[in-house]
Protein backbone atom coordinates (compact mmCIF):
# COMPACT_ATOMS: atom_id res chain seq x y z
CA UNK A 1 0.00 0.00 0.00
CA UNK A 2 1.12 3.63 -0.47
CA UNK A 3 -0.23 6.36 1.18
CA UNK A 4 0.61 10.44 -0.15
CA UNK A 5 0.56 12.49 3.22
CA UNK A 6 0.43 16.23 3.48
CA UNK A 7 -1.99 19.22 3.89
CA UNK A 8 -4.59 19.81 1.08
CA UNK A 9 -3.50 21.96 -1.90
CA UNK A 10 0.13 20.37 -1.51
CA UNK A 11 0.01 18.80 -4.74
CA UNK A 12 -0.76 15.65 -4.25
CA UNK A 13 -3.64 15.36 -7.08
CA UNK A 14 -1.02 16.60 -9.54
CA UNK A 15 1.92 13.42 -8.34
CA UNK A 16 -1.31 11.50 -8.18
CA UNK A 17 -2.36 11.68 -10.94
CA UNK A 18 1.45 11.31 -12.60
CA UNK A 19 1.84 8.29 -10.39
CA UNK A 20 -1.28 7.21 -12.09
CA UNK A 21 0.54 6.73 -15.44
CA UNK A 22 2.74 4.12 -14.42
CA UNK A 23 0.81 1.03 -15.56
CA UNK A 24 1.82 -0.46 -12.01
CA UNK A 25 0.42 2.58 -9.85
CA UNK A 26 -3.23 3.06 -8.96
CA UNK A 27 -3.85 5.63 -6.82
CA UNK A 28 -7.70 5.81 -5.57
CA UNK A 29 -10.42 9.35 -5.28
CA UNK A 30 -10.07 10.40 -2.21
CA UNK A 31 -12.09 8.48 0.62
CA UNK A 32 -12.81 9.77 4.50
CA UNK A 33 -13.23 6.69 6.55
CA UNK A 34 -10.69 4.61 5.74
CA UNK A 35 -9.10 4.41 9.80
CA UNK A 36 -12.78 3.93 10.74
CA UNK A 37 -13.34 1.04 8.33
CA UNK A 38 -9.92 -0.75 9.26
CA UNK A 39 -11.08 -0.14 13.31
CA UNK A 40 -14.48 -1.46 12.46
CA UNK A 41 -13.40 -4.60 10.67
CA UNK A 42 -10.21 -5.54 13.07
CA UNK A 43 -12.17 -5.84 16.39
CA UNK A 44 -15.40 -7.25 15.02
CA UNK A 45 -17.30 -4.59 15.07
CA UNK A 46 -19.75 -5.20 11.82
CA UNK A 47 -18.34 -8.87 10.76
CA UNK A 48 -20.23 -8.31 7.40
CA UNK A 49 -17.43 -7.37 4.92
CA UNK A 50 -20.33 -5.94 2.31
CA UNK A 51 -21.85 -3.99 4.70
CA UNK A 52 -18.53 -2.64 5.56
CA UNK A 53 -17.55 -1.97 2.24
CA UNK A 54 -20.84 -0.47 1.20
CA UNK A 55 -20.12 1.74 3.93
CA UNK A 56 -16.30 2.73 2.96
CA UNK A 57 -18.19 3.69 0.36
CA UNK A 58 -20.72 6.15 1.19
CA UNK A 59 -17.91 7.93 2.62
CA UNK A 60 -15.81 8.03 -0.81
CA UNK A 61 -15.80 10.79 -3.61
CA UNK A 62 -16.29 9.40 -6.71
CA UNK A 63 -15.33 5.63 -6.18
CA UNK A 64 -16.84 3.93 -9.73
CA UNK A 65 -17.20 0.93 -7.11
CA UNK A 66 -20.20 2.61 -6.24
CA UNK A 67 -21.87 1.77 -9.12
CA UNK A 68 -21.19 -1.83 -8.71
CA UNK A 69 -21.84 -3.18 -5.15
CA UNK A 70 -23.40 -6.33 -6.20
CA UNK A 71 -20.05 -7.69 -7.64
CA UNK A 72 -18.13 -7.20 -4.54
CA UNK A 73 -16.21 -9.82 -3.60
CA UNK A 74 -14.19 -10.67 -0.26
CA UNK A 75 -14.02 -13.97 -0.73
CA UNK A 76 -10.54 -14.51 -0.59
CA UNK A 77 -9.66 -12.39 2.26
CA UNK A 78 -8.45 -13.88 5.38
CA UNK A 79 -6.82 -10.14 7.21
CA UNK A 80 -8.10 -6.68 7.48
CA UNK A 81 -5.08 -5.90 5.06
CA UNK A 82 -6.28 -8.36 2.52
CA UNK A 83 -10.15 -6.50 3.10
CA UNK A 84 -8.34 -2.92 2.39
CA UNK A 85 -6.20 -4.00 -0.16
CA UNK A 86 -9.42 -5.85 -2.36
CA UNK A 87 -11.42 -2.75 -2.21
CA UNK A 88 -8.85 -0.62 -4.15
CA UNK A 89 -8.09 -3.91 -6.41
CA UNK A 90 -11.38 -4.31 -7.25
CA UNK A 91 -11.52 -0.13 -7.78
CA UNK A 92 -8.06 -0.41 -10.08
CA UNK A 93 -9.80 -3.33 -12.25
CA UNK A 94 -12.58 -0.79 -13.15
CA UNK A 95 -10.20 1.73 -13.93
CA UNK A 96 -8.90 -1.15 -16.25
CA UNK A 97 -5.23 -1.05 -14.58
CA UNK A 98 -3.96 -4.45 -12.78
CA UNK A 99 -1.13 -2.54 -10.79
CA UNK A 100 1.09 -3.85 -8.22
CA UNK A 101 1.19 -0.69 -5.98
CA UNK A 102 -2.17 0.27 -4.70
CA UNK A 103 -2.51 4.04 -3.05
CA UNK A 104 -4.37 7.12 -1.45
CA UNK A 105 -3.74 10.45 -1.64
CA UNK A 106 -6.62 10.99 1.05
CA UNK A 107 -5.27 14.41 3.00
CA UNK A 108 -7.32 13.28 5.96
CA UNK A 109 -5.00 10.18 5.92
CA UNK A 110 -1.85 12.28 7.59
CA UNK A 111 -3.96 12.56 11.00
CA UNK A 112 -3.49 8.23 11.15
CA UNK A 113 0.06 8.04 10.07
CA UNK A 114 0.76 6.22 13.27
CA UNK A 115 -1.88 3.74 13.06
CA UNK A 116 -1.77 3.59 9.29
CA UNK A 117 2.12 2.60 9.61
CA UNK A 118 1.26 -0.39 12.00
CA UNK A 119 -1.94 -1.73 10.21
CA UNK A 120 0.40 -1.67 6.88
CA UNK A 121 4.09 -2.00 8.03
CA UNK A 122 4.95 -2.77 4.61
CA UNK A 123 3.10 0.50 3.23
CA UNK A 124 5.14 3.10 1.59
CA UNK A 125 4.66 7.03 2.61
CA UNK A 126 5.18 9.65 0.99
CA UNK A 127 4.76 13.06 2.79
CA UNK A 128 4.76 15.46 0.29
CA UNK A 129 5.05 19.28 1.33
CA UNK A 130 4.22 22.68 -0.23
CA UNK A 131 5.30 26.24 1.03
CA UNK A 132 3.05 27.24 4.00
CA UNK A 133 2.34 30.30 1.86
CA UNK A 134 1.17 29.02 -1.05
CA UNK A 135 -0.94 26.43 0.46
CA UNK A 136 -2.71 29.16 2.39
CA UNK A 137 -2.78 31.22 -0.79
CA UNK A 138 -4.40 28.20 -2.62
CA UNK A 139 -6.99 27.30 -0.43
CA UNK A 140 -8.00 31.20 -0.37
CA UNK A 141 -8.27 31.04 -4.44
CA UNK A 142 -10.32 27.89 -4.26
CA UNK A 143 -14.02 28.68 -5.95
CA UNK A 144 -15.44 26.52 -3.25
CA UNK A 145 -14.27 27.91 0.10
CA UNK A 146 -14.65 24.68 1.91
CA UNK A 147 -14.51 26.00 5.30
CA UNK A 148 -10.55 27.14 4.94
CA UNK A 149 -9.22 27.61 9.09
CA UNK A 150 -6.08 28.63 8.32
CA UNK A 151 -4.77 27.94 11.65
CA UNK A 152 -5.71 24.16 11.05
CA UNK A 153 -3.97 23.99 8.06
CA UNK A 154 -0.44 25.16 9.43
CA UNK A 155 -1.13 22.87 12.07
CA UNK A 156 -1.22 19.85 9.54
CA UNK A 157 1.18 21.42 7.45
CA UNK A 158 3.81 20.76 10.83
CA UNK A 159 2.43 17.79 11.49
CA UNK A 160 3.50 16.68 8.12
CA UNK A 161 7.25 17.11 9.10
CA UNK A 162 6.88 15.39 12.09
CA UNK A 163 5.33 12.29 11.37
CA UNK A 164 7.99 12.44 8.60
CA UNK A 165 10.36 12.58 11.47
CA UNK A 166 8.33 9.99 12.87
CA UNK A 167 8.57 7.71 10.61
CA UNK A 168 12.36 8.07 10.07
CA UNK A 169 12.74 7.26 13.54
CA UNK A 170 10.66 3.84 13.74
CA UNK A 171 12.19 2.91 10.30
CA UNK A 172 9.04 3.17 8.52
CA UNK A 173 9.37 3.25 4.67
CA UNK A 174 9.11 7.14 3.78
CA UNK A 175 10.10 9.57 1.61
CA UNK A 176 9.51 13.56 1.60
CA UNK A 177 9.29 15.16 -1.13
CA UNK A 178 8.49 18.84 -2.22
CA UNK A 179 6.03 20.48 -4.27
CA UNK A 180 8.54 22.85 -5.73
CA UNK A 181 11.06 20.20 -6.96
CA UNK A 182 7.80 18.64 -8.65
CA UNK A 183 7.42 21.81 -10.44
CA UNK A 184 11.23 22.75 -11.39
CA UNK A 185 12.15 19.31 -12.06
CA UNK A 186 9.43 17.17 -12.42
CA UNK A 187 11.58 14.38 -14.23
CA UNK A 188 14.41 14.33 -11.77
CA UNK A 189 11.38 13.94 -8.86
CA UNK A 190 9.82 11.56 -10.24
CA UNK A 191 12.69 9.65 -10.73
CA UNK A 192 13.42 9.16 -7.10
CA UNK A 193 10.21 8.69 -6.27
CA UNK A 194 10.58 5.35 -8.53
CA UNK A 195 13.30 4.61 -7.20
CA UNK A 196 11.65 5.02 -3.53
CA UNK A 197 8.89 2.45 -4.89
CA UNK A 198 11.42 0.50 -6.68
CA UNK A 199 9.70 0.89 -9.71
CA UNK A 200 11.00 1.03 -13.46
CA UNK A 201 9.99 3.21 -16.23
CA UNK A 202 11.01 6.29 -17.88
CA UNK A 203 10.28 9.40 -16.38
CA UNK A 204 10.33 11.63 -18.44
CA UNK A 205 7.34 9.74 -20.87
CA UNK A 206 5.29 9.20 -17.15
CA UNK A 207 5.63 13.15 -16.52
CA UNK A 208 4.45 14.13 -20.16
CA UNK A 209 2.11 11.76 -20.73
CA UNK A 210 -2.10 12.66 -20.76
CA UNK A 211 -3.17 12.53 -16.93
CA UNK A 212 -6.06 10.68 -16.33
CA UNK A 213 -8.32 13.50 -13.89
CA UNK A 214 -11.46 10.52 -14.49
CA UNK A 215 -9.11 8.35 -12.52
CA UNK A 216 -9.47 10.34 -9.13
CA UNK A 217 -12.98 11.37 -9.47
CA UNK A 218 -11.39 15.17 -10.18
CA UNK A 219 -12.46 15.50 -13.97
CA UNK A 220 -15.47 17.43 -12.98
CA UNK A 221 -13.84 19.44 -9.87
CA UNK A 222 -13.33 23.15 -10.56
CA UNK A 223 -10.94 23.46 -8.35
CA UNK A 224 -8.57 20.75 -10.37
CA UNK A 225 -8.92 22.15 -13.73
CA UNK A 226 -4.77 22.54 -14.00
CA UNK A 227 -4.40 19.06 -13.36
CA UNK A 228 -3.49 18.38 -16.92
CA UNK A 229 -1.70 21.41 -17.91
CA UNK A 230 1.77 21.74 -18.74
CA UNK A 231 3.87 21.39 -15.40
CA UNK A 232 6.41 25.08 -15.01
CA UNK A 233 7.54 26.75 -12.45
CA UNK A 234 5.54 29.48 -11.20
CA UNK A 235 6.69 33.19 -10.52
CA UNK A 236 7.93 33.64 -6.40
CA UNK A 237 5.71 35.05 -4.26
CA UNK A 238 2.36 34.55 -5.76
CA UNK A 239 0.93 34.01 -2.57
CA UNK A 240 1.16 38.25 -1.62
CA UNK A 241 -1.17 38.74 -4.38
CA UNK A 242 -4.13 36.76 -2.32
CA UNK A 243 -3.01 37.16 2.05
CA UNK A 244 -3.47 39.73 3.99
CA UNK A 245 -0.26 40.79 6.19
CA UNK A 246 -1.88 39.16 9.34
CA UNK A 247 -2.03 35.95 7.80
CA UNK A 248 1.00 36.33 6.52
CA UNK A 249 2.51 37.29 9.73
CA UNK A 250 0.31 34.12 11.12
CA UNK A 251 2.29 31.28 9.15
CA UNK A 252 5.70 33.22 9.20
CA UNK A 253 4.99 32.61 12.92
CA UNK A 254 3.14 29.26 13.22
CA UNK A 255 6.01 27.17 10.85
CA UNK A 256 8.74 28.63 12.21
CA UNK A 257 9.94 25.63 13.39
CA UNK A 258 9.78 23.58 10.00
CA UNK A 259 9.72 26.45 7.56
CA UNK A 260 13.83 27.06 6.98
CA UNK A 261 13.54 25.19 3.72
CA UNK A 262 10.73 27.79 2.78
CA UNK A 263 11.80 31.47 3.68
CA UNK A 264 10.35 34.12 2.17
Amino acid sequence: MLFVLGTGRNGSSLLSAILNNHPKVFISPEQYSLSKTIIKKRFGLNKNSISLANEFLSNSYHWKLKAHKGELDFSNCKTVQDFVLSLYRQEARLNNKQPTILGDKTPHNLQYFPFLSKCFPLAKFIFLVRNPFEVAASFKRLETTNNFELKKTLKQWNLTFEYFNLSKNQKTNSILVRYESLISNPEDTIERVFEFLELPGDAQTIVNANRDAEMLGLEKNVNHQNLNRPIGKKEPKEYTQSLTKKEVDLIEHETAKYNIEFQR
